[in-house]
């Protein structure tokens, strides 16, 4: 894992391209490059034990190839890496079944080329098609030139060592590539998913105190009403409220909707019902599950303790009381007929002196 950690840190290292994207396909193909390069150390390795000179000089010199087109990758473009890429992969593959044979499977690496070429350009479907067909024209050919060929320099055994050698390294470097770009696509999709709950939140939050918005509210009361459950609503409304503004400040002013917006939400928890800012000063409460005469009683105790408490600004201690209309509300009316009549009662307390409960 640590040394896997490592090639990933070493093939990041100094990429001139600044998309995502480009960077992440080239620091992929610098860590193939890796495997590769390790694939022909083997294969150096079998050659120095089988006393096969030829081979170890191929080798050798594909080794510094691949030493060239890793350096060439930090001074190029993401499409010039990938077509180096893939002239170097197909000369390697080609004089790897010169040298171990059409049975050792060297072959199956086209199929490597071409995932990896699909995944570096993702809009032009024509070019993918054009390459595919290369890749399998490419194959053809070796196949026709090479199939039932095999070195006799070389023992069943070994031939049978280099084919898991191949079937290792190939699954390897399908799977390294299927897991970056998975990652990716699964990181991608998890932060759109993310920001989309932010945004859904945003739209259905006022943005001062982080309460529902009246947008909100309304969606929840639709969905109320079609469940045909009991509940009672209220619409409350701070008295005296632009005195607040005018003898403390706007700021004072906000500062007393968000203390207040605060007290309901912990005096309404989730599982009671809902609290919304119903615009303005004017804030709109859902009791579910509540009769009128029990919202009644709830609706009293939340005016008692917001008339005990007080707004803390700027050393001053600004007191507040609300107005509230309450109502039952009615499956037999439409849904604004019951907000209307919620909005009715709270103008008449507003008549009758304010800071008081009509139901």
């Amino acid at each position: 894992m640590r040394l896997y950690d490592g090639l990933i840190k070493f093939a990041k290292k100094n990429t001139c391209n600044n998309d995502e994207e480009a960077k992440r396909m080239i620091m992929l193909l610098r860590v193939l490059m890796c495997c590769v390069f390790l694939y022909l150390l083997g294969g150096s390795i079998l050659c120095v034990v089988t006393q096969i000179r030829y081979g170890l000089v191929m080798n050798s010199a594909l080794i510094l190839l691949l030493a060239g087109m890793f350096t060439a990758s930090y001074y190029l473009s993401k499409y010039k890496t990938v077509v180096i890429f893939n002239l170097g992969m197909t000369l390697c593959i080609t004089l790897n079944i010169w040298l171990y044979g059409w049975s050792s499977g060297v072959q199956n690496f086209l199929l490597l080329l071409i995932l990896v070429y699909y995944f570096a350009s993702y809009d032009n479907l024509h070019k993918k098609i054009g390459f595919s067909v290369i890749i399998f024209i490419v194959y053809m050919a070796l196949y026709l030139n090479f199939v039932g060929r095999e070195n006799p320099d070389i023992s069943l055994f070994e031939r049978y060592l280099i084919r898991g050698e191949n079937i290792f390294v190939m699954i390897f470097c399908l799977s390294l590539v299927s897991y970056i770009f998975s990652f990716a696509s699964h990181r991608m999709e998890g932060e759109l998913i993310a920001y989309n709950v932010y945004m859904t939140e945003r739209a259905s939050q006022d943005a001062l105190t982080g309460l529902y918005n009246r947008g909100k509210v309304m969606e929840i009361l639709h969905d109320l009403s079609n469940k045909g459950e009991l509940f009672s609503i209220c619409i409350c409304d701070i008295d005296f409220f632009k005195k607040v503004n005018d003898n403390y400040g706007h700021c004072a002013g906000d500062k007393v909707l968000q203390s207040l917006a605060e007290t309901f939400k912990a005096l309404m928890p989730d599982n009671e019902g809902y609290v919304a800012r119903w615009g303005g000063e004017e804030f709109f409460l859902i009791f579910l599950g509540l009769s009128g005469e029990e919202a009644l009683e709830k609706l009293f105790f939340i005016q008692d303790k917001i008339r005990e408490s007080s707004v803390d600004y700027e050393g001053q201690k600004i007191k507040i009381n609300l107005t509230y209309g309450l109502t039952e509300y009615s499956h037999t009316k439409p849904l604004d007929d019951n907000i209307k009549e919620a909005d009715h009662k709270l103008y008449c307390g507003k008549k009758k002196g304010r800071d008081i409960v009509v139901f």
